[in-house]
Protein backbone atom coordinates (compact mmCIF):
# COMPACT_ATOMS: atom_id res chain seq x y z
CA UNK A 1 0.00 0.00 0.00
CA UNK A 2 1.02 3.20 -0.79
CA UNK A 3 0.65 6.03 1.84
CA UNK A 4 -1.79 8.34 0.13
CA UNK A 5 -0.83 12.18 0.86
CA UNK A 6 1.93 13.80 -0.99
CA UNK A 7 4.24 16.98 0.18
CA UNK A 8 1.44 18.95 -2.67
CA UNK A 9 -1.87 17.15 -1.06
CA UNK A 10 -3.15 19.63 2.38
CA UNK A 11 -6.54 18.34 3.47
CA UNK A 12 -8.26 21.22 5.06
CA UNK A 13 -11.68 19.88 6.81
CA UNK A 14 -13.87 21.13 9.67
CA UNK A 15 -13.43 19.48 13.53
CA UNK A 16 -16.82 19.19 13.62
CA UNK A 17 -17.53 15.45 14.70
CA UNK A 18 -19.76 13.67 12.20
CA UNK A 19 -22.41 11.24 12.95
CA UNK A 20 -23.14 8.07 11.19
CA UNK A 21 -23.70 4.28 12.66
CA UNK A 22 -20.89 2.17 10.59
CA UNK A 23 -18.92 0.21 12.90
CA UNK A 24 -20.56 -2.28 14.58
CA UNK A 25 -18.90 -5.54 16.65
CA UNK A 26 -18.59 -8.99 14.22
CA UNK A 27 -19.57 -12.07 15.34
CA UNK A 28 -16.41 -14.37 15.50
CA UNK A 29 -16.18 -16.60 12.07
CA UNK A 30 -14.27 -19.64 11.16
CA UNK A 31 -11.41 -17.47 9.70
CA UNK A 32 -8.07 -19.26 7.81
CA UNK A 33 -5.78 -20.27 11.06
CA UNK A 34 -3.43 -22.96 10.40
CA UNK A 35 -1.44 -23.77 13.64
CA UNK A 36 -1.16 -27.82 14.08
CA UNK A 37 -2.44 -29.24 17.05
CA UNK A 38 -3.53 -25.37 18.24
CA UNK A 39 -6.81 -26.76 20.05
CA UNK A 40 -4.46 -28.67 22.67
CA UNK A 41 -2.15 -25.72 22.88
CA UNK A 42 -1.27 -25.07 26.60
CA UNK A 43 -0.81 -21.41 28.11
CA UNK A 44 2.33 -21.10 28.52
CA UNK A 45 3.76 -24.18 26.06
CA UNK A 46 6.18 -22.71 23.64
CA UNK A 47 7.32 -25.71 22.32
CA UNK A 48 4.22 -27.16 20.30
CA UNK A 49 2.91 -26.21 16.86
CA UNK A 50 5.15 -26.37 13.52
CA UNK A 51 3.54 -24.87 10.60
CA UNK A 52 4.26 -26.05 7.74
CA UNK A 53 1.53 -25.03 5.09
CA UNK A 54 3.38 -22.08 3.82
CA UNK A 55 6.75 -21.83 1.91
CA UNK A 56 9.49 -20.43 4.41
CA UNK A 57 13.58 -20.52 3.40
CA UNK A 58 16.74 -19.26 4.51
CA UNK A 59 19.38 -17.76 2.00
CA UNK A 60 22.20 -20.29 3.31
CA UNK A 61 22.66 -22.48 5.82
CA UNK A 62 23.43 -20.65 9.05
CA UNK A 63 24.94 -21.99 11.83
CA UNK A 64 25.36 -18.92 14.17
CA UNK A 65 23.26 -19.39 17.38
CA UNK A 66 20.00 -17.22 19.05
CA UNK A 67 19.50 -19.35 21.38
CA UNK A 68 19.86 -16.21 24.06
CA UNK A 69 17.51 -14.27 22.21
CA UNK A 70 14.48 -12.81 23.81
CA UNK A 71 11.90 -10.30 23.64
CA UNK A 72 10.20 -9.85 27.58
CA UNK A 73 7.14 -7.70 28.74
CA UNK A 74 7.60 -4.49 31.32
CA UNK A 75 11.21 -3.96 30.49
CA UNK A 76 11.26 -0.38 29.23
CA UNK A 77 13.69 2.23 30.26
CA UNK A 78 11.84 4.94 31.80
CA UNK A 79 14.05 7.69 30.95
CA UNK A 80 13.95 6.57 27.40
CA UNK A 81 12.11 5.35 24.22
CA UNK A 82 14.35 3.34 22.09
CA UNK A 83 11.68 1.72 19.40
CA UNK A 84 8.48 1.91 17.59
CA UNK A 85 5.39 2.21 20.50
CA UNK A 86 8.28 2.31 22.82
CA UNK A 87 8.37 -1.36 23.03
CA UNK A 88 8.85 -4.84 21.69
CA UNK A 89 5.06 -5.43 22.17
CA UNK A 90 4.45 -2.08 20.75
CA UNK A 91 2.26 -0.85 23.54
CA UNK A 92 4.20 1.69 25.58
CA UNK A 93 5.30 4.88 24.10
CA UNK A 94 4.69 7.19 27.15
CA UNK A 95 6.89 7.82 29.64
CA UNK A 96 6.37 9.25 33.06
CA UNK A 97 2.64 10.56 34.44
CA UNK A 98 0.42 13.58 34.52
CA UNK A 99 -0.02 15.34 37.83
CA UNK A 100 -3.66 15.71 37.42
CA UNK A 101 -6.63 15.29 35.19
CA UNK A 102 -5.73 17.57 31.93
CA UNK A 103 -7.64 21.13 30.83
CA UNK A 104 -5.85 21.63 28.13
CA UNK A 105 -2.86 20.90 25.19
CA UNK A 106 -0.84 24.25 24.67
CA UNK A 107 2.10 24.81 22.21
CA UNK A 108 5.17 24.72 23.33
CA UNK A 109 8.09 24.70 20.50
CA UNK A 110 8.64 23.84 16.97
CA UNK A 111 10.89 22.34 15.58
CA UNK A 112 11.72 22.83 11.60
CA UNK A 113 12.80 20.03 9.07
CA UNK A 114 14.34 20.52 5.58
CA UNK A 115 11.98 19.89 2.46
CA UNK A 116 12.60 17.84 -0.12
CA UNK A 117 11.23 19.17 -3.47
CA UNK A 118 12.45 15.85 -5.77
CA UNK A 119 9.83 14.84 -7.80
CA UNK A 120 9.98 11.33 -8.39
CA UNK A 121 7.56 8.49 -9.30
CA UNK A 122 5.83 8.78 -5.85
CA UNK A 123 5.37 12.63 -6.06
CA UNK A 124 7.39 15.47 -3.98
CA UNK A 125 7.10 14.35 -0.06
CA UNK A 126 8.57 17.26 1.21
CA UNK A 127 9.76 17.30 5.13
CA UNK A 128 8.37 16.95 8.41
CA UNK A 129 7.41 13.14 9.06
CA UNK A 130 4.74 10.83 7.94
CA UNK A 131 3.78 7.50 8.66
CA UNK A 132 4.90 6.32 11.11
CA UNK A 133 7.65 8.73 11.80
CA UNK A 134 7.54 8.60 15.72
CA UNK A 135 10.49 10.08 17.05
CA UNK A 136 12.74 8.23 19.63
CA UNK A 137 14.32 9.57 22.93
CA UNK A 138 17.64 9.06 24.38
CA UNK A 139 18.61 10.25 28.16
CA UNK A 140 22.58 11.22 27.79
CA UNK A 141 24.55 11.37 31.23
CA UNK A 142 27.36 14.17 31.43
CA UNK A 143 29.99 11.19 30.56
CA UNK A 144 28.24 9.80 28.15
CA UNK A 145 27.63 13.53 26.07
CA UNK A 146 31.31 13.67 26.15
CA UNK A 147 31.45 10.48 23.46
CA UNK A 148 28.67 12.49 21.03
CA UNK A 149 30.86 13.54 17.75
CA UNK A 150 29.30 16.99 16.72
CA UNK A 151 27.73 18.10 19.67
CA UNK A 152 26.75 21.88 19.07
CA UNK A 153 28.83 24.35 21.15
CA UNK A 154 25.94 24.99 23.37
CA UNK A 155 25.41 21.44 24.81
CA UNK A 156 28.83 20.36 25.00
CA UNK A 157 29.49 23.13 27.33
CA UNK A 158 26.88 21.68 29.33
CA UNK A 159 28.13 18.31 30.98
CA UNK A 160 25.00 17.33 33.04
CA UNK A 161 22.15 15.62 31.20
CA UNK A 162 20.72 16.01 27.60
CA UNK A 163 17.29 14.44 26.60
CA UNK A 164 17.95 13.84 22.66
CA UNK A 165 14.99 13.44 20.54
CA UNK A 166 15.86 11.38 17.22
CA UNK A 167 13.52 11.55 14.45
CA UNK A 168 13.63 10.77 10.82
CA UNK A 169 12.28 12.74 8.08
CA UNK A 170 10.58 12.74 4.80
CA UNK A 171 13.20 14.89 3.63
CA UNK A 172 15.95 12.07 3.72
CA UNK A 173 17.45 13.46 7.03
CA UNK A 174 17.65 11.80 11.00
CA UNK A 175 17.37 15.00 13.45
CA UNK A 176 18.76 15.15 16.43
CA UNK A 177 17.30 18.36 18.84
CA UNK A 178 16.95 18.76 22.51
CA UNK A 179 13.50 17.22 24.22
CA UNK A 180 12.84 20.88 26.13
CA UNK A 181 13.59 23.48 23.51
CA UNK A 182 13.53 21.61 20.34
CA UNK A 183 17.27 23.07 19.66
CA UNK A 184 19.50 21.22 17.01
CA UNK A 185 21.80 18.89 19.21
CA UNK A 186 23.86 17.74 16.26
CA UNK A 187 24.15 17.67 12.59
CA UNK A 188 21.31 15.49 11.11
CA UNK A 189 22.34 12.32 9.27
CA UNK A 190 21.54 12.55 5.65
CA UNK A 191 19.81 9.27 4.14
CA UNK A 192 18.93 11.19 0.66
CA UNK A 193 15.91 9.02 0.28
CA UNK A 194 12.40 10.06 2.32
CA UNK A 195 12.29 8.06 5.81
CA UNK A 196 8.60 6.77 6.24
CA UNK A 197 8.96 4.60 8.95
CA UNK A 198 10.18 4.86 12.64
CA UNK A 199 14.56 3.95 13.30
CA UNK A 200 15.17 2.07 16.60
CA UNK A 201 18.16 2.48 18.99
CA UNK A 202 19.56 -0.85 21.15
CA UNK A 203 18.69 0.50 24.39
CA UNK A 204 20.00 0.86 27.36
CA UNK A 205 23.00 0.62 25.05
CA UNK A 206 22.22 3.14 23.06
CA UNK A 207 25.49 2.84 20.84
CA UNK A 208 23.59 1.60 17.53
CA UNK A 209 21.03 3.07 15.03
CA UNK A 210 19.19 1.13 12.91
CA UNK A 211 17.68 3.65 9.86
CA UNK A 212 15.36 2.31 7.15
CA UNK A 213 14.17 3.56 3.81
CA UNK A 214 10.58 4.83 2.38
CA UNK A 215 11.26 6.00 -0.96
CA UNK A 216 13.90 5.62 -3.71
CA UNK A 217 14.20 9.35 -5.06
CA UNK A 218 17.90 8.81 -6.01
CA UNK A 219 20.67 6.47 -4.93
CA UNK A 220 19.95 3.12 -3.76
CA UNK A 221 16.80 1.17 -1.66
CA UNK A 222 19.01 0.33 1.49
CA UNK A 223 18.88 -0.32 5.62
CA UNK A 224 21.40 1.18 7.44
CA UNK A 225 23.09 0.98 10.50
CA UNK A 226 25.06 4.32 12.48
CA UNK A 227 26.70 4.34 15.34
CA UNK A 228 24.29 7.07 17.29
CA UNK A 229 27.48 8.28 19.13
CA UNK A 230 29.69 9.32 16.82
CA UNK A 231 27.01 9.22 13.72
CA UNK A 232 29.18 7.18 11.45
CA UNK A 233 27.98 4.59 9.54
CA UNK A 234 28.72 1.24 9.80
CA UNK A 235 26.64 -0.74 7.49
CA UNK A 236 24.60 -0.31 4.74
CA UNK A 237 22.35 -3.19 3.15
CA UNK A 238 21.48 -2.39 -0.53
CA UNK A 239 17.69 -3.61 -1.34
CA UNK A 240 15.96 -5.24 -2.38
CA UNK A 241 18.32 -8.74 -2.26
CA UNK A 242 18.39 -10.81 -4.99
CA UNK A 243 16.92 -13.10 -2.45
CA UNK A 244 14.01 -11.08 -3.09
CA UNK A 245 10.46 -12.58 -3.99
CA UNK A 246 9.45 -8.54 -4.30
CA UNK A 247 11.61 -6.09 -6.38
CA UNK A 248 10.33 -3.19 -3.94
CA UNK A 249 13.25 -2.20 -1.22
CA UNK A 250 11.79 0.14 1.45
CA UNK A 251 11.81 -0.60 5.12
CA UNK A 252 8.74 1.34 6.52
CA UNK A 253 8.36 -1.47 9.75
CA UNK A 254 10.48 -0.93 12.57
CA UNK A 255 13.68 -3.73 13.57
CA UNK A 256 13.36 -5.73 17.16
CA UNK A 257 16.70 -5.46 18.84
CA UNK A 258 17.20 -7.38 21.83
CA UNK A 259 18.80 -5.25 24.36
CA UNK A 260 20.97 -8.18 25.92
CA UNK A 261 22.38 -10.28 23.11
CA UNK A 262 22.80 -7.25 20.57
CA UNK A 263 20.35 -9.82 18.03
CA UNK A 264 17.99 -7.46 15.40
CA UNK A 265 15.12 -9.28 13.29
CA UNK A 266 13.95 -7.05 10.29
CA UNK A 267 11.11 -8.06 8.57
CA UNK A 268 11.22 -5.79 5.11
CA UNK A 269 8.79 -4.48 1.89
CA UNK A 270 10.75 -7.31 -0.69
CA UNK A 271 9.52 -9.80 1.88
CA UNK A 272 12.77 -10.76 2.73
CA UNK A 273 13.16 -11.19 6.88
CA UNK A 274 16.62 -10.04 8.04
CA UNK A 275 18.04 -11.73 11.23
CA UNK A 276 21.51 -10.75 12.59
CA UNK A 277 23.82 -9.10 15.38
CA UNK A 278 24.27 -5.13 15.79
CA UNK A 279 27.97 -6.16 15.53
CA UNK A 280 27.94 -8.21 12.63
CA UNK A 281 25.40 -6.57 10.39
CA UNK A 282 27.35 -7.61 7.03
CA UNK A 283 26.59 -11.28 7.91
CA UNK A 284 22.49 -10.49 8.52
CA UNK A 285 21.07 -13.80 7.50
CA UNK A 286 17.95 -13.77 5.19
CA UNK A 287 14.85 -15.31 5.00
CA UNK A 288 11.79 -15.62 2.76
CA UNK A 289 8.37 -16.96 2.43
CA UNK A 290 5.35 -17.25 0.23
CA UNK A 291 1.80 -18.00 0.53
CA UNK A 292 0.10 -19.60 -2.42
CA UNK A 293 -2.91 -18.30 -2.02
CA UNK A 294 -2.15 -14.84 -0.66
CA UNK A 295 1.18 -14.13 -2.31
CA UNK A 296 1.17 -10.86 -2.01
CA UNK A 297 4.72 -9.68 -0.43
CA UNK A 298 5.66 -6.95 2.00
CA UNK A 299 5.51 -5.69 5.38
CA UNK A 300 5.37 -2.44 6.45
CA UNK A 301 4.07 -2.81 10.13
CA UNK A 302 6.78 -3.18 12.46
CA UNK A 303 6.98 -6.90 14.18
CA UNK A 304 6.00 -7.56 17.79
CA UNK A 305 7.45 -9.80 19.66
CA UNK A 306 7.10 -11.89 23.67
CA UNK A 307 10.04 -14.34 24.48
CA UNK A 308 10.92 -15.32 21.16
CA UNK A 309 7.72 -15.66 19.35
CA UNK A 310 7.57 -13.55 16.71
CA UNK A 311 4.93 -12.03 15.02
CA UNK A 312 4.43 -10.36 11.97
CA UNK A 313 1.71 -9.22 9.33
CA UNK A 314 2.10 -8.38 5.20
CA UNK A 315 0.19 -6.60 2.30
CA UNK A 316 -2.13 -9.55 1.60
CA UNK A 317 -3.26 -9.90 5.07
CA UNK A 318 -0.88 -13.22 6.00
CA UNK A 319 -0.44 -12.62 9.38
CA UNK A 320 2.18 -15.35 10.95
CA UNK A 321 4.50 -16.49 14.20
CA UNK A 322 7.51 -17.57 14.22
CA UNK A 323 10.17 -18.71 16.53
CA UNK A 324 12.78 -16.42 16.14
CA UNK A 325 15.63 -18.28 17.67
CA UNK A 326 15.18 -21.33 14.73
CA UNK A 327 13.06 -19.23 12.66
CA UNK A 328 10.60 -21.86 12.18
CA UNK A 329 7.02 -20.90 11.43
CA UNK A 330 4.33 -21.93 14.11
CA UNK A 331 0.94 -20.62 12.67
CA UNK A 332 -0.45 -18.46 10.08
CA UNK A 333 -3.74 -16.67 10.08
CA UNK A 334 -5.39 -15.12 6.98
CA UNK A 335 -6.42 -11.25 8.41
CA UNK A 336 -8.59 -10.10 5.14
CA UNK A 337 -6.64 -7.49 3.64
CA UNK A 338 -3.43 -5.62 3.56
CA UNK A 339 -2.24 -4.83 7.31
CA UNK A 340 0.40 -2.26 7.30
CA UNK A 341 -0.95 -1.49 10.92
CA UNK A 342 1.69 -2.91 13.41
CA UNK A 343 0.51 -5.46 15.98
CA UNK A 344 0.41 -4.86 19.81
CA UNK A 345 1.06 -8.01 21.74
CA UNK A 346 -0.19 -8.24 25.69
CA UNK A 347 0.03 -11.37 27.84
CA UNK A 348 -2.64 -12.24 29.85
CA UNK A 349 -2.38 -14.94 32.27
CA UNK A 350 0.52 -16.01 31.00
CA UNK A 351 -0.77 -16.26 27.56
CA UNK A 352 0.13 -13.77 24.69
CA UNK A 353 -2.76 -11.94 22.76
CA UNK A 354 -2.01 -10.35 19.49
CA UNK A 355 -3.95 -7.35 18.55
CA UNK A 356 -4.04 -6.70 15.06
CA UNK A 357 -6.31 -5.10 12.31
CA UNK A 358 -6.16 -4.31 8.34
CA UNK A 359 -7.28 -1.58 5.88
CA UNK A 360 -9.42 -1.72 2.83
CA UNK A 361 -7.37 -2.13 0.24
CA UNK A 362 -7.54 -5.38 -1.79
CA UNK A 363 -11.47 -5.44 -1.04
CA UNK A 364 -11.46 -2.53 -3.58
CA UNK A 365 -13.19 0.81 -2.87
CA UNK A 366 -15.47 -0.14 -0.41
CA UNK A 367 -15.01 -3.09 2.08
CA UNK A 368 -14.86 -4.00 5.79
CA UNK A 369 -12.08 -3.48 8.23
CA UNK A 370 -11.89 -5.62 10.93
CA UNK A 371 -9.72 -5.50 14.80
CA UNK A 372 -9.09 -8.86 15.74
CA UNK A 373 -7.78 -10.51 18.88
CA UNK A 374 -5.95 -13.68 18.62
CA UNK A 375 -3.95 -16.57 20.72
CA UNK A 376 -0.39 -15.76 20.41
CA UNK A 377 0.59 -19.10 21.04
CA UNK A 378 -2.25 -20.72 18.58
CA UNK A 379 -3.11 -17.98 15.93
CA UNK A 380 -6.92 -19.02 17.65
CA UNK A 381 -9.08 -15.80 17.18
CA UNK A 382 -10.70 -14.40 20.85
CA UNK A 383 -12.82 -11.93 19.36
CA UNK A 384 -13.47 -9.32 16.04
CA UNK A 385 -15.01 -5.74 15.29
CA UNK A 386 -15.81 -4.65 12.38
CA UNK A 387 -16.05 -1.16 10.23
CA UNK A 388 -16.88 -0.17 6.92
CA UNK A 389 -14.07 1.49 5.01
CA UNK A 390 -13.59 3.07 1.49
CA UNK A 391 -10.59 3.37 -0.22
CA UNK A 392 -9.85 6.09 -3.26
CA UNK A 393 -7.13 6.06 -5.81
CA UNK A 394 -7.24 9.56 -7.40
CA UNK A 395 -5.16 11.41 -7.14
CA UNK A 396 -3.46 9.33 -4.76
CA UNK A 397 -3.95 5.47 -3.66
CA UNK A 398 -4.91 6.41 -0.01
CA UNK A 399 -6.99 3.44 1.83
CA UNK A 400 -9.08 3.29 4.65
CA UNK A 401 -9.51 1.19 7.73
CA UNK A 402 -7.63 0.50 10.13
CA UNK A 403 -3.55 1.65 9.90
CA UNK A 404 -2.81 2.49 13.31
CA UNK A 405 -1.59 0.66 15.87
CA UNK A 406 -4.48 -0.07 18.89
CA UNK A 407 -2.98 0.91 22.27
CA UNK A 408 -4.53 -1.40 25.37
CA UNK A 409 -5.73 -0.25 28.54
CA UNK A 410 -3.38 -0.43 32.06
CA UNK A 411 -4.05 0.65 35.09
CA UNK A 412 -7.65 1.69 36.10
CA UNK A 413 -8.36 1.60 32.39
CA UNK A 414 -7.64 -2.56 32.16
CA UNK A 415 -9.90 -4.31 30.15
CA UNK A 416 -10.19 -1.72 27.35
CA UNK A 417 -8.37 -0.57 24.09
CA UNK A 418 -8.49 2.14 21.75
CA UNK A 419 -8.31 2.92 18.13
CA UNK A 420 -9.11 4.45 15.34
CA UNK A 421 -10.61 3.46 11.40
CA UNK A 422 -10.05 5.22 8.77
CA UNK A 423 -12.32 6.50 5.41
CA UNK A 424 -15.05 5.19 7.20
CA UNK A 425 -17.82 7.57 5.08
CA UNK A 426 -17.02 8.14 1.13
CA UNK A 427 -16.28 11.81 2.05
CA UNK A 428 -13.56 10.64 4.00
CA UNK A 429 -14.90 10.66 7.66
CA UNK A 430 -13.26 8.56 10.71
CA UNK A 431 -14.01 6.66 13.54
CA UNK A 432 -12.00 6.54 17.26
CA UNK A 433 -13.22 3.60 19.02
CA UNK A 434 -13.09 2.33 22.75
CA UNK A 435 -13.62 -1.22 22.74
CA UNK A 436 -13.57 -3.81 25.76
CA UNK A 437 -10.97 -6.15 25.77
CA UNK A 438 -13.02 -9.38 27.55
CA UNK A 439 -15.28 -9.57 23.99
CA UNK A 440 -14.97 -7.00 21.59
CA UNK A 441 -17.66 -5.47 22.38
CA UNK A 442 -18.04 -1.56 22.02
CA UNK A 443 -17.91 0.92 24.43
CA UNK A 444 -18.13 4.48 22.83
CA UNK A 445 -17.08 5.79 19.49
CA UNK A 446 -16.10 9.40 18.42
CA UNK A 447 -16.79 9.87 15.01
CA UNK A 448 -14.74 11.84 13.00
CA UNK A 449 -15.14 14.31 9.48
CA UNK A 450 -11.21 13.79 9.24
CA UNK A 451 -9.91 10.35 8.95
CA UNK A 452 -6.57 9.44 11.36
CA UNK A 453 -3.60 6.94 10.43
CA UNK A 454 -2.36 8.55 13.66
CA UNK A 455 -1.77 5.73 16.53
CA UNK A 456 -3.54 7.25 19.44
CA UNK A 457 -1.30 7.38 22.91
CA UNK A 458 -2.74 6.59 26.50
CA UNK A 459 -1.20 9.30 29.36
CA UNK A 460 -1.93 7.99 33.12
CA UNK A 461 -2.41 10.31 35.95
CA UNK A 462 -0.92 8.56 39.17
CA UNK A 463 -4.25 7.01 40.43
CA UNK A 464 -4.55 5.20 37.15
CA UNK A 465 -6.52 7.16 35.10
CA UNK A 466 -6.03 7.17 31.59
CA UNK A 467 -6.51 10.21 29.13
CA UNK A 468 -6.69 9.10 24.99
CA UNK A 469 -4.11 11.89 22.83
CA UNK A 470 -4.68 11.44 18.83
CA UNK A 471 -4.51 13.53 16.13
CA UNK A 472 -5.82 13.43 12.10
CA UNK A 473 -5.22 14.49 8.56
CA UNK A 474 -7.09 17.18 8.97
CA UNK A 475 -5.08 19.01 12.22
CA UNK A 476 -7.39 17.98 14.91
CA UNK A 477 -5.32 17.44 18.04
CA UNK A 478 -7.76 15.39 20.55
CA UNK A 479 -7.56 14.79 24.05
CA UNK A 480 -10.37 11.99 25.30
CA UNK A 481 -10.60 11.10 28.91
CA UNK A 482 -10.34 7.80 28.43
CA UNK A 483 -12.68 5.29 30.07
CA UNK A 484 -15.89 7.71 28.88
CA UNK A 485 -14.81 9.18 25.93
CA UNK A 486 -15.53 12.77 26.83
CA UNK A 487 -13.60 15.07 24.76
CA UNK A 488 -11.51 16.96 27.10
CA UNK A 489 -10.15 19.09 24.54
CA UNK A 490 -9.97 19.49 20.58
CA UNK A 491 -8.39 22.06 18.93
CA UNK A 492 -7.73 22.38 14.63
CA UNK A 493 -4.17 23.19 13.46
CA UNK A 494 -3.09 24.14 9.87
CA UNK A 495 -1.26 20.66 10.09
CA UNK A 496 -1.41 17.42 8.11
CA UNK A 497 -0.71 15.28 11.25
CA UNK A 498 -0.14 10.76 10.43
CA UNK A 499 3.12 10.32 12.67
CA UNK A 500 2.79 8.27 15.43
CA UNK A 501 3.18 10.83 18.99
CA UNK A 502 5.37 10.28 22.08
CA UNK A 503 4.58 11.83 25.43
CA UNK A 504 7.24 12.34 28.37
CA UNK A 505 5.13 13.23 31.49
CA UNK A 506 2.90 16.00 30.06
CA UNK A 507 4.54 17.12 26.81
CA UNK A 508 3.71 15.21 23.74
CA UNK A 509 5.91 15.53 20.73
CA UNK A 510 3.99 15.10 17.40
CA UNK A 511 5.83 15.25 13.96
CA UNK A 512 3.50 16.41 11.17
CA UNK A 513 3.57 16.73 7.44
CA UNK A 514 5.39 20.13 5.56
CA UNK A 515 8.61 20.37 7.83
CA UNK A 516 7.41 20.66 11.11
CA UNK A 517 7.90 18.86 14.37
CA UNK A 518 5.75 19.85 17.44
CA UNK A 519 5.96 19.85 21.04
CA UNK A 520 2.97 20.24 23.19
CA UNK A 521 2.49 20.62 27.02
CA UNK A 522 -0.70 18.87 28.54
CA UNK A 523 -2.16 21.46 31.68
Amino acid sequence: MKKGLTFQLIILVSCNLFWLDSCSQAPAKNLSVAAADSTRARPGDFGVMIDSSFRFEARGSYTRSFDSLEFLTGIEDSTGIYTYRGSDQRNSPVRGWLNCRPAEIVDDWIFSTGSDTTKGDYGVWGGGAGWTGQPLLVRWSGKEMKELTGLNEYFSRHDTVLNELIQVSLAGKVYFMEMETGKQTRKPIIINNPIKGTPAINGPGKKYLLVGQGIQNRGIFAWREFDLRTQKLLHTEPMPSSFALRGWGACDGTPLIDRKSGAFVWATESGVIYRGYLDMPDSAEQYRYLFKEHPKLGTESSMTAYKYLGFITDNSGNVFCLDLRTMRPRWHFFNTDDTDGSPVVVVQSDTPYVYVGHEVDLQGSKGKAHIRKLNGFTGRMIWQYECVGYSVTEPHTDNGGMLCTPVIGINRAKGLLWTSFARTTASGGGSFVCLNDSDGSLKYEIKLRAYSWVSPIALYDREGNAYIYFSDVGGNIYLVEGSTGEIIFRRKMDYVFESSPVAIGNRIIQPARGNRILSFIIK
